[in-house]
């Protein structure tokens, strides 16, 4: 995908999860803005030094992005590090101090946003469980009623 498509993508899903009332997209917003700042980051090389930083290490940005492309895959935190070219326990520490959130938190909040998008649409709540990474349809609708306060059938109901 073309970048500035991609920016105007971005941009696009943040105005949307915004305009959620689900205080755990805030993490999802960010992320995008973050990848929004990489992608403008790579367009304009010689801006680079006149862009302010926010120490963000590279390997937190592409733990992000490996969860953003591998959600709906059985990963694990050993998986993430490895993409990210850095241990288990360096990621997590880094990841936490400059996301907020541990990296198994933020990949099951990645995953329970995208199964918004995906019970709003024709798929099943089991469907959108495996569809979503999770591997276990019970342990699925236990995690979404504890993150968004309904089960998924009450919420594609709903929505």
């Amino acid at each position: 995908m073309d970048d500035k498509v991609k920016i105007l993508s971005l941009a696009e899903k943040i105005i949307s999860l915004m305009m959620q009332e689900d205080s755990e997209m805030d993490i999802l917003v960010f992320a995008s803005v973050l990848e929004i700042l990489s992608i403008c980051s790579k367009l304009y090389p010689k801006q680079k030094n006149n862009t302010p930083t926010f120490n963000i290490p590279p390997q937190v940005l592409d733990a992000v992005s490996f969860i953003k492309e591998n959600y709906g895959e059985n990963i694990s935190l050993t998986d993430i590090a490895k993409n990210s070219g850095c241990s288990i326990t360096y990621l997590s520490r880094v990841f936490l101090k400059h996301m907020g959130v541990t990296v198994y938190k933020y990949l099951i909040n990645y995953r329970i946003a995208q199964t918004t998008i995906f019970l709003k649409s024709d798929y099943s709540v089991t469907e959108t469980s495996y569809a979503c990474g999770f591997g276990d349809t019970s342990n699925f609708i236990r995690t979404f009623k504890k993150s968004v306060g309904v089960s998924p059938h009450q919420y594609k109901l709903n929505s």
